[in-house]
């Protein structure tokens, strides 16, 4: 699958120039493209040359005379990309992940996960993608939160009980609006962070949806509390067609 991003994600929304031609956008993303492509199996796109330029990509400094606290910096698109790209290829299947669980209890979470997914609207969650979204960051063990449970609906944890990782599973026909106005609901559900698995039918491109959700939130500063939520799209074979951030306009890297 290509390897391939937008560069817009550093306009709308996160008050910074726009940059055309940096070090970052040049080398360091097509870099964490390509190493969770590389972990999914693909051929990743090679990387650019590096600019000779670069430029500065940093928030507001206080010379710490006043005591009035520093506003905070909007996110930046590069660092919500890297950030999340890292997290989902430890928890990913074929990628870096682990399925901590002896069969017997594998067998009960799935059919667990297959029987509340049964009950939702949208199409049945597949067989292949209840496994797959049980694969956590190593050493990580999952734990299916059951039927009428606050998201997520599978939390991972580490030996001391700590959670790790989080992913809410969805599937999708295809609407595009729906999709923008569901996930902004869910996003709350999950408070901003984790992971949304998102299992979609044959023919649905994730980026048309990803597209409207971004389009319907071009105002200042409405992608920022998404920063850390993101999605993982798959088809209904379970295979990969994409990473994607909520958070950061046209970013994430396209898959399928």
């Amino acid at each position: 699958m290509g390897a391939n991003q937008g560069v817009e994600g550093m306009r709308g929304g996160t008050g910074r120039p726009e940059v055309k031609a940096t070090w970052w956008w040049r080398v360091v993303v097509p870099l964490f493209v390509a190493l969770f492509l590389v972990g999914c199996g693909a051929e990743p796109t090679p990387p650019t040359s590096a600019a000779s330029e670069s430029a500065a990509l940093t928030g507001p400094q206080s010379d710490g005379a006043s005591g009035e606290p520093t506003a905070q910096a909007a996110p930046d698109p590069v660092e919500i990309l890297s950030r999340n790209v890292s997290a989902a290829r430890s928890a990913c299947a074929g990628c870096g992940g682990e399925l901590k669980v002896d069969a017997a209890t594998k067998k009960d979470m799935m059919d667990e996960l297959l029987r509340e997914h049964s009950e939702h609207q949208g199409p049945p969650l597949t067989r292949v993608n209840a496994e797959k979204s049980l694969y956590g960051p190593a050493g990580s063990t999952p734990q299916v939160a059951g039927q009428g449970k606050p998201a997520p609906d599978v939390s991972f944890r580490d030996q001391e009980g700590k959670e790790v990782y989080r992913r809410e599973i969805k599937t999708f026909a295809g609407n595009e609006s729906t999709f923008s106005k569901s996930f902004s609901k869910y996003a709350g559900k999950m408070k901003y962070r984790g992971e949304f698995y998102i299992q979609v039918k044959e023919g649905v491109d994730p980026k048309v949806l990803m597209q409207r959700f971004w389009d319907d939130r071009k105002e200042k500063g409405a992608l920022e509390k998404y920063a850390d939520v993101y999605a993982a799209f798959h088809d209904e074979k379970g295979r990969p067609l994409g990473l994607w951030m909520f958070g950061a306009r046209d970013m994430g890297v396209p898959g399928g």
